[in-house]
């Protein structure tokens, strides 16, 4: 186990081996060409509200959202009638509506 100074003979190998190891000095990018003076400005990019998220759930497909409140639906539930609604949807439809259906009117049993 050698703790002294590295051998002056080793000397070469070392720099030859941190030579292979640096990265390749940055090239400069090939400059832009001038904007013209009669070229119109670029058009301003307003931000969506939402983000990305929020275009999906904008976007979502009609099957994908309750028929009672248009929401897109988390955990799908149908009812006897046939109606796909969301379970929390739902919940607050029956309590609401005393128990019968809230898009048919028709009691659940």
């Amino acid at each position: 186990k050698w703790r002294g100074p590295p051998a002056m003979h080793m000397q070469p190998w070392f720099e030859a081996a941190a030579a292979q190891v640096r990265p390749p000095p940055p090239q400069e990018s090939p400059p832009r060409p001038p904007v013209p003076a009669n070229a119109p400005p670029p058009p301003p990019v307003a931000p969506k509200k939402g983000g990305v998220l929020g275009a999906l759930l904008r976007d979502a497909p009609q099957q994908f959202c309750c028929q009672l409140d248009g929401q897109l639906m988390m955990d799908p539930v149908q009812t006897p009638f046939g109606h796909i609604v969301d379970r929390a949807t739902m919940s607050r439809g029956l309590v609401s509506s005393g128990g019968s259906c809230p898009l048919s009117g028709q009691p659940l049993t």
